[in-house]
């Protein structure tokens, strides 16, 4: 079953999630931590966005269930590699399980799920094909019931009664009046109220590019195929969401078609609160939608407030400003309508337009705007726009250039040297200036999800070649799975090098700057570590100052030189008992990620009472040459 929540107030989860986190996150951990999911034997995470990734790491950690394991997928879907690797990640989850429950699953067994499953979406296919067909006819708030109810109860009840369902629809009264018709488009939508406030307004749903819709039922399992190789085809095929690349404009195209295959008089983006691949994604969709001249708005939702007095009044709101801006644009929206757009509360309306400069800055020298590690082998110069929005963080620059991000439509709630630094490409601003315009991007998500989504940003502005190299979480295990997954990876990377600068990868020198690259980061974690003495001789502020080597200089002999000395200079402080606060009571570490959670290691799902930088060994699957 898939877990939703509850609705109750977040009262236990608030020890673990700040406010600011996903409230489906939020939501969930709550039930499981009040007992309301004690029911439950085991949990199966695949990796979506980053708030979910955190989840599964405080999941395991409060160790609650009998049975755990991730489920790492890959968020590059049009690598050579993706396929492989998820089919081999299915093996080993397959295999996890068959241990957990201590049974068997078989060609047969997953041949036969399929089946089920593939009949449970076509009955829903069928449902929704009748609801394009004759709109008005289902409600909004059923059909989400239908959807929800398949996902969470007996897999075989479900088809019967979805079957029942499909069999009798042509029982269904006919509407008074004629509808308009909607897209809705975002990521779950557990909100029946919506529904109602739009068929109050005079819509009515007749598609959707949704998770817990169309995205899920959208597309059957082959049965021609070996179940898992079966199972990783439709994965990579369907309906991306935004946490996943397969492509610049690939969701914007959906959302186009989708429209233009409905007959829809417009789209609803169902924001919910603090999600962020969706909110990245929201500017340029909404450009291309307002290019083809497809009418559009943008609610924000709380997924946390099912107060029924609550729920009243928002549904209230929402069919007044569905009715205004949306279905009936030529009415003046009312004032009460424009103030709730502009409020700062914890559901509103979403306005805004992409406005772009028709030219970027003038560019300098050539430069990559992130490196994989192979760059210095290449003789690329690296520029990373992450310590650019440090700077403009530092030079007080930053709430002018969010301001100006939030005026081309992206969500202040989102990571604001992201924002700065979108901004500041398109509108200047910059403190030195701004960066170059670079020949390539290359991104590596291996520090959290927003970096995939800023990359794909700035190229669909700066429209230069575009590599992302995908590293899964290694949440408790290294497998041999994700080794080959990115390690295939690096020889695309060396290749698309190759193809962008004219000039063959030099193996010997590769070698040189990768051995310079292990030594720096070996030696960065020895100072880090050096803070483990009490007193600890140096502090947080350090840290983050002699950070700035290992990121822009890693691979030189540079940084491994000045390491040794701060390491020397660091051991001698230790050994005469010299700490950098007097007296030093307390000793504290830890990392606050705006992906959701206060916990100690974004990516690596240590325990919370032990440093992120503190040496564990991790479990190699072999030599990765």
């Amino acid at each position: 079953m898939r877990l939703f929540s509850s609705g109750h107030g977040i009262l236990v989860g608030e020890t673990h999630l700040q406010s600011y986190c996903c409230p489906l996150v939020r939501g969930i951990l709550e039930d499981s931590l009040a007992g309301r999911l004690d029911f439950l034997d085991g949990t199966v995470f695949p990796h979506t966005c980053d708030s979910m990734q955190r989840l599964s790491d405080l999941w395991r950690m409060n160790g609650r269930y009998e049975f755990f394991t991730d489920l790492a997928l890959p968020a590059k879907l049009n690598t050579a590699g993706s396929a492989a690797y998820l089919e081999s990640l299915l093996a080993r989850c397959k295999a996890d399980l068959e241990t957990a429950l201590e049974t068997s699953v078989t060609h047969a067994d997953l041949a036969a799920s399929i089946d089920l499953f593939n009949r449970i979406r076509t009955h829903l296919s069928a449902i929704h094909d009748f609801r394009f067909h004759h709109p008005g006819r289902i409600r909004g708030s059923d059909m989400n019931t239908l959807v929800k109810g398949a996902m969470i109860m007996d897999r075989n009840e479900a088809a019967t009664l979805l079957a029942d369902v499909a069999a009798s629809l042509h029982q269904l009264p006919v509407p008074d009046t004629p509808v308009k018709r909607v897209v809705l488009a975002g990521s779950i939508c557990d909100t029946p109220d919506l529904s109602d406030a739009i068929e109050t307004a005079g819509g009515a749903v007749v598609g959707d590019d949704l998770c817990t819709g169309q995205r899920w039922y959208g597309r059957l399992v082959s049965e021609d195929k070996p179940p898992l190789a079966a199972l990783a085809h439709r994965y990579l095929e369907r309906a991306i969401c935004p946490a996943k690349h397969a492509g610049l404009t690939i969701r914007a195209d959906h959302l186009v078609s989708l429209v233009h295959q409905t007959q829809a008089q417009g789209v609803i983006f169902v924001m919910l609160k603090f999600c962020d691949p969706h909110a990245f994604d929201y500017p340029y969709l909404k450009e291309r939608l307002d290019g083809q001249g497809i009418k559009n708005m943008a609610l924000e939702m709380d997924d946390g407030h099912h107060a029924h007095g609550q729920f009243s009044t928002r549904s209230n709101l929402y069919s007044d400003a569905i009715a205004q801006d949306l279905l009936m644009p030529e009415v003046p929206i009312p004032p009460e309508i424009k103030a709730r757009k502009n409020a700062g509360s914890d559901d509103h309306l979403l306005s805004g337009s992409l406005k772009r400069s028709p030219e970027p800055p003038a560019g300098g020298m050539d430069h990559v705007r992130r490196t994989g590690g192979t760059t210095g082998s290449m003789d690329i110069i690296p520029v990373y726009p992450e310590n650019h929005g440090a700077m403009i963080g530092v030079r007080q620059n930053g709430e002018d250039l969010c301001a100006k991000a939030e005026d081309m439509g992206y969500s202040p709630d989102l990571c604001s040297y992201a924002r700065s630094d979108i901004a500041c490409a398109v509108a200047g601003g910059s403190p030195i200036g701004g960066l170059p315009k670079p020949d390539m991007l290359i991104c590596c998500n291996n520090i959290c999800g927003t970096v995939l989504k800023w990359y794909e940003i700035q190229d669909r502005y700066f429209q230069v070649p575009l590599f992302i190299l995908d590293t899964p979480v290694c949440h408790t295990r290294y497998t041999t799975e994700m080794a080959d997954y990115v390690q295939a990876q690096i020889h695309e990377y060396i290749a698309f090098l190759e193809q962008i600068t004219g000039k063959k990868m030099d193996p010997d020198k590769m070698n040189a700057v990768g051995k310079l690259s292990y030594e720096g980061q070996r030696l960065w974690q020895q100072v880090l570590s050096t803070t483990a003495s009490r007193p600890s001789p140096m502090s947080a502020f350090d840290a983050f100052f002699f950070l700035a080597l290992i990121v822009t200089l890693r691979g030189t002999r540079i940084a491994v030189d000045f390491y040794k000395e701060l390491i020397a200079e660091l051991e001698q402080r230790i050994k005469e008992g010299i700490g950098v606060v007097p007296g030093e009571p307390i000793g504290c570490c830890g990392t606050t990620c705006r992906c959701g959670t206060v916990s100690n290691g974004c990516r690596t799902g240590f325990p919370p009472t032990r440093p992120a930088w503190w040496p564990t060994p991790i479990p190699q699957p072999g030599a990765v040459h």
